[in-house]
């Protein structure tokens, strides 16, 4: 791709010989005689780099400099002025401006600094794209860390993400388990699927059963038509059971039944239904503990 460059001079015979130049040196080019379209067209397109003369009717350089930036920051901006105005050309670079040359001038000059603006502006956006890359890595699906245990967790949802067997977070209330869960689902290929949240903490013996698989009308008084639970819900998708550890023992049965071969029965039915879900477990204690106290 050519680099771009706007050249912006009301002196016709200094314009159309610079253009023609550039276009010889392999630059793609546009030629304006006024700052103002010069303008409108920074406004549409994205351009490398304006040569611009640094005074002008209607508007100086200056001020066109300034118009610049406020449209096109990262444009680089390259001003020509007569040999009495370097002062001028100085105030220009402090407005924004990366170099200047001074007229008359010879082409290799011109070129040179060009070749060198480019550069610049390339190596600019390097820094700008790879500044967004390690501010995405920092800021893992809202989870932000940049030490090697922070990475160290990255790695693991990454791994976790795709996992075909149910996936279990540890760590104390407050820790940032759902946060780890949330940034599983969201990068795995089941991201667009459904996202079902479910809290064992909160519910019931009589309520739990109910809200994960379901009940048929008639189960239970006040069970006056059929339900579908969480993990009908989440088919195709993810499913979270937040504080799986406050799951009631009675109810650990069919829960491991659902998560080996994905089969459960409603409450008060007695249709088997499958269904393909991923499930993601929290936990305030590691299972084995529990499993070794007889909780």
């Amino acid at each position: 791709m050519k680099p771009r460059v706007m050249v912006v001079d009301d002196e016709k015979i200094n314009r159309i010989s610079l253009c023609a130049q550039m276009e010889d040196a392999g630059f793609e080019v546009a030629a304006f005689d006024s700052p103002f379209p010069a303008l409108e067209r920074l406004r549409r397109e994205e351009w490398d780099v304006v040569v611009t003369d640094l005074r002008m009717p209607l508007l100086d350089g200056v001020s066109f400099l300034k118009e610049i930036r406020k449209i096109r920051p990262e444009t680089e901006v390259l001003v020509m002025t007569a040999y009495g105005s370097v002062e001028s050309a100085v105030e220009a670079m402090k407005s924004g401006a990366f170099d200047y040359v001074t007229k008359p001038y010879q082409w290799e000059e011109m070129e040179v600094r060009l070749r060198r603006m480019l550069s610049h502006r390339k190596v600019s956006q390097e820094v700008v794209r790879l500044r967004r890359e390690l501010e995405d890595r920092d800021r893992f699906h809202g989870i932000v860390g940049n030490s090697p245990a922070m990475r160290k967790v990255f790695e693991r949802i990454r791994g976790a993400s795709d996992a075909v067997h149910p996936v279990l977070v540890v760590g104390e209330t407050g820790t940032g388990k759902e946060m780890v869960a949330d940034a599983i689902q969201r990068t795995g290929s089941r991201r667009e699927a459904p996202y079902i949240k479910t809290s064992c903490s909160t519910l019931s013996r009589e309520v739990i059963e109910s809200e994960l698989f379901g009940h048929e009308a008639g189960a239970f008084t006040g069970a006056v038509r059929q339900r579908r639970g969480r993990f009908e819900l989440a088919d195709g998708g993810t499913l979270l059971l937040d504080d799986i550890d406050d799951v009631p023992m009675d109810l650990q049965v069919k829960l491991l039944r659902v998560l080996q071969d994905g089969r459960f029965e409603r409450v008060g039915g007695e249709t088997t239904l499958s269904v393909d879900v991923r499930v993601v477990a929290t936990a305030k204690a590691r299972l084995e503990d529990l499993v070794a106290a007889g909780k």
